[in-house]
């Protein structure tokens, strides 16, 4: 009888982490990782604006979930604000409720499809809106239901990110749709990944990780910040968002 009960212990261990990487997270253990992720923030952000020189401003840390919500009512209050001084007045408590109705339609409509492609996309962090959003999707759980991998990597990620935010301080230009799909991405990852890795590489605590495996659009972005900095040196770096597209006919 004891093997029988090893063999159904090990079964039902198995399928209770099975359950757990489709299960959706619960709560506390968001809350918890959110809580974290805000105290990397805290201690990484002023560091950078120090070395950098700037303001970041407020950055949010949020549950990737109300990512859609807050591109949607940003879309439809700049919508609103256009219409309005077009017509020459300013936007009315009912104008900016619209927006709010506008934005809650759409990302309920959008809410299913987008949740299936981030499940496949399988990332774990993003940065928009003043926001580092936290992916909580079951691609983000899989063999890691704890995120004790994603909390060995936080440091380093939390930082790739808030670089995206020095990257929109240096050029507030957005990056157009066609731009992002092609050289636009690269740089702008390129740039988040050297930061991490090599720029603001003296901010990390003495013990913390900060060098991983890169690939695709990052090692490649990555590859193009390096030789600049060879061939420019280091105060190139932020230069790189304002002059990418420069950069971008010389490397190529």
């Amino acid at each position: 009888m004891k093997p029988l009960r090893s063999f159904i212990e090990l079964n039902r261990e198995m399928w209770r982490d099975i359950l757990n990487l489709y299960l959706p997270t619960p709560k506390s253990q968001v809350d918890d990782f959110l809580n974290i992720t805000r105290e990397k923030v805290a201690y990484y952000q002023p560091k950078i604006e120090d070395m950098c020189e700037l303001s970041l401003g407020k950055i949010y840390v949020k549950d990737d979930s109300s990512k859609l919500y807050d591109d949607a009512i940003k879309i439809a209050r700049e919508g609103i604000h256009e219409r309005c001084w077009s017509l020459g007045r300013v936007p009315s408590k009912s104008d900016l409720k619209f927006a709010e109705i506008e934005a809650l339609v759409i990302s309920s409509l959008f809410t299913v499809p987008l949740y299936l492609y981030n499940t496949l996309r399988g990332a774990n962090m993003k940065y928009a809106n003043n926001t580092v959003y936290v992916c909580f999707y079951p691609s983000c759980r899989f063999m890691d239901h704890d995120f004790k991998e994603r909390k060995n990597r936080l440091d380093h990620t939390v930082v790739h990110e808030l670089s995206h935010a020095v990257w929109e301080k240096c050029n507030p230009n957005i990056i157009n749709l066609k731009e992002f799909f092609n050289e636009g991405r690269i740089w702008m990852e390129g740039f988040a990944s050297y930061c991490a890795q090599e720029y603001f590489a003296n901010l990390y605590p003495e013990g913390v990780k900060k060098d991983f495996h890169l690939a695709g659009v990052y090692k490649k972005g990555k590859n193009k910040i390096e030789g600049l900095v060879k061939s420019h040196g280091k105060e190139v770096v932020l230069e790189i968002p304002k002059r990418w597209r420069e950069f971008s006919n010389i490397t190529n």
